[in-house]
């Protein structure tokens, strides 16, 4: 449990008790990224284009983002865009990660969930 009371999800499933003391199960979860960027003293020092990373919980290796800078660049913020873009969302069905195959990627023209 962290100073503020927040205990942190550290394996699915994950049994909570929400604030209305129901009992709720956490199986999975798993959300987009993009945009992610790293910077050290308000300077850029990596961005992922514009690639858009799955984070699956039950998929060990969809629970990083590989990174192509040294392990010694200092880096003290992050920030990332959690979704998919809708500009993005609009033109239908996509290959890798956006692959509705991979159970997450949905688009109201695609018709795929």
């Amino acid at each position: 449990m962290t100073s503020d009371g927040i205990k942190p999800i550290l394996s699915f499933p994950h049994r909570l008790t929400l604030p209305n003391e129901r009992d709720c199960q956490v199986v999975t979860l798993r959300f987009y990224l993009h945009n992610v960027e790293l910077k050290h003293e308000g300077r850029l020092v990596w961005a992922s284009a514009d690639t858009h990373y799955l984070f699956d919980s039950g998929v060990a290796s969809r629970l990083e983002i590989p990174l192509s800078i040294s392990a010694s660049t200092p880096v003290d913020e992050i920030s990332f865009v959690i979704g998919v873009d809708s500009a993005l969302q609009v033109n239908g069905a996509h290959a890798g990660v956006l692959d509705p195959s991979q159970g997450m990627y949905w688009t109201w023209q695609s018709s795929y969930n």
